[in-house]
Order: C-alpha cells, then structure tokens, then sequence
C-alpha cells in the first residue's frame, strides 16, 4: 500500500492528556467527513475544521510506496540514534488517518523505536497495535470506535452533547472548545466588503487562502442581506482561481482525485460501478475540466478574461465618452446644462449595456449602477462648481 501524506514535522503535543510531550506528527491526506474544499463546507460533516489536509505539498509531505519508506522519514524527523534517550513518539492525524493508517506501518514505526499514537474521528475501526489512541466524534456520524484511551470532543456542537459520551471506554474526557478559522479577521473583512458593496463600490478584497475567500464572500453576503439586500448577490468568490491548484492537485495525486470524482458522482445519483466508469472516461479525457465542473461548478472554458473585461470597459467608456461631450459642444448656451444631463444619462446606459454585453456581466445591474454612480458624481462636481462660483457657458 502507497501512502498519501501532507505533512511530517516535530512539534509539541498542544492538547490532551500528553499536553506538552514532544512528538513527531504524521498528517495523512484525506478525510471521509470533508473534501477539505471549501466549497464544499456546507456540506461537511464537521463545517467548523480548520485543518489543510488536501495535497502532500506539506513540510516534509509527499507520496511513500512502502510502509518502511515513511517509517524511515518519520524517524529521521525525529532525529538522535534509535534506543538513546527519550521513544520517539508518534501522532498520526489528519484529515483522517485511518483511510490509511495500518498494521504494517505501525510495526515499521515500532520496530523502529517509536510509540505509535492516532488521532481520529472515530468512523473507523482501528488496526491492531496501537500504544494511543484519542478519538474525536463528530456529530452525525456512525461512531464504531468506542474505546480508547482519550476522547476529545469539540465543544459545543448541536448534536453531540458531552453526556452522550461520558458512559465510553475511555481513560481521558476533554473538552475541545471550538473555533473557524480567522474567524475574527474574516468577519470584519466581510463586512468592510459589504459595506463598500453597499455603498455602490466595486470591492475587490484578497485574503490568504481558499477557505479565507469563501468566508469574506460569505460574511459579506449576510451583512448585505440584513443592510442591503439588493446588493447581496453581486458578492462571491471568484473561483477561477482555484484551478491552479486543482491542476497541481491532479499531477500529485491522480488516485485521489479520481477517487474523489467517483464518489461526486455517487452523491449525484450514480451507482458505484457507473459513477466509476464515468469518473474514469472523463478522467482520461479531461481531467481538470472534469473536477473543475463537478466539483467547483465552473467551465474553465467560461471563465471571464480579465483582459476582455478591462478592454471591454475601455472601450465602453471612450464610446460613452462622446454623447456628453458633443452635447456639450455643440448645444446652445441657454440650455446647455439640461442638455449636457440628458447626454450624460444616455452615456451612463450606454456604458453601463456595452460593458455589460462584452464583458459577460449582469445586463440591468451594469446599468443601474453606472447610471446612479455617474449622476451622484455629477451633482456632487455640480453643487462644488456652484460653491466656487464657477458656472458653464
């Protein structure tokens, strides 16, 4: 069996009975509760994880074909000499760790040295031989792994109170308390954003992460919704950008994908052997357009060219540009300014449709928003040109 991990690396243990002993930690990639993407949150098990457990891109992460090649990496993480000084203790995590985690490479590790500890959602029943193993249920799942020597729930969560739990056989109870991730930066992003939006600002806001991007769109849809429910669906999160690493994605781990774009199909209807068949042809034929679909609901083929968009306005606005201007010029003194505002309204819609029509966005928004932007801008320069005691003609 190969193994598909996304970090390797010594730190700590931050929580549970063995708070504060050093530790070597496995991240295995994958989990059965969560695709890790997070437009698929919504749909998660568990909606509230914080972890990076997609890819093997991690420190020290990558693909091992033998339970003794990862055995091996794990301990060299470790370091010193095997039998001098403190075991070597491991933490296999996630993700979760028991797609992959077996006998064979427990007793690589242990006939290494090392004491071997998994941490797992419990959906899963573990192999044999484990020195620790800390459990972590999730509210809505078949637990099966009901022993043990910690239990560590995330509190709260609607569904899984504490006392449905207490009558286990475990050595060790803990409460998790639970946290998003960035949630306090993610929130007032959101809401400057949508507070721009609702002003009649194009907000364009960049976050750190993938996750990030989907939870500023998010917060600022719900701030829109109670303020200014108008503008809440000109707010999302452009998911072009996710293809770069939809692309790595499939040149690492093409199993895992592949597995992925079978088990999409099961949720859509399919029976297993169809959903593979059908998952395999488009895989072949066009993997990234196929995940990029199923998964993030886009075309790649559709995505909107940032440089069609920017010479799409360019040239809406030169063409716009000209009703004003010949009003101007070449409409009698006395009734110039009416004239000039009547063209000014014509040349904001004008605008407003053809940057709509070449650039693929919403036709009557477009509009709307030039129109009402261009003449609040107008009576603004109007009342400070009347202030200053400069007139027209």
């Amino acid at each position: 069996m190969s193994y598909h991990v996304k970090e390797i690396f010594y730190s700590l243990q931050g929580e549970g009975a063995h708070t504060g002993r050093p530790a070597v930690f496995c991240r295995f990639a994958g989990c059965n509760l969560w695709s890790g993407r997070e437009q698929d949150r919504h749909k998660a098990i568990c909606p509230f994880c914080d972890t990076q457990f997609r890819g093997t891109d991690g420190s020290g992460g990558g693909r091992f074909g033998t339970a003794a090649a990862l055995a091996d990496r794990i301990r060299t993480t470790w370091g010193g000499e095997p039998g001098s000084g403190v075991r070597p203790y491991v933490v296999c995590t996630g993700g979760e760790p028991l797609l992959q985690l077996d006998a064979p490479l427990i007793q690589a590790l242990q006939a290494r040295g090392c004491a071997v500890a998994v941490e797992t959602n419990g959906t899963r029943l573990a192999p044999p031989g484990l020195d620790w193993i800390c459990v972590s249920p999730k509210a809505g799942t078949n637990l099966v792994l009901r022993a043990g020597n910690e239990l560590k729930l995330v509190y709260p969560q609607a569904g899984a109170p504490p006392q449905d739990f207490e009558h286990l056989a475990f050595d060790h109870f803990f409460l998790q308390p639970m946290d998003g991730p960035d949630r306090a930066a993610n929130t007032e992003a959101g809401e400057i954003m949508g507070l721009l939006v609702s002003q009649g600002a194009r907000a364009l806001t960049f976050v750190r992460s993938r996750p990030g991007t989907e939870r500023v769109a998010e917060i600022a849809r719900e701030w829109l919704e109670l303020r200014a429910p108008y503008f809440a669906g000109s707010v999302a999160a452009y998911r072009g950008g996710y293809l770069p690493e939809e692309r790595r994605e499939l040149e690492e781990m093409p199993e895992e994908e592949l597995e992925e774009l079978t088990r999409l199909y099961e949720e859509k209807g399919l029976s297993p052997e169809l959903a593979a068949q059908v998952a395999k042809e488009l895989h072949a034929h066009d993997a990234l357009a196929a995940h990029a679909e199923t998964e993030l609901g886009i075309d790649p083929e559709d995505l909107t060219n940032p440089f069609h968009a920017a010479l799409s306005s360019g040239l809406s606005f030169i063409v716009g540009s000209l009703l004003p201007l010949a009003a101007m010029l070449l409409a009698p003194t006395a009734s110039k300014l009416y004239v000039t505002i009547v063209g000014v309204v014509a040349a904001l819609s004008l605008t407003g449709y053809l940057s709509a029509r070449w650039g693929g966005t919403p036709l009557v928004r477009s509009v709307l928003r030039n129109v009402v932007g261009g003449l609040l801008a107008m009576g603004v320069t109007y009342w400070i040109g009347r202030l200053i005691g400069t007139q027209l003609g």
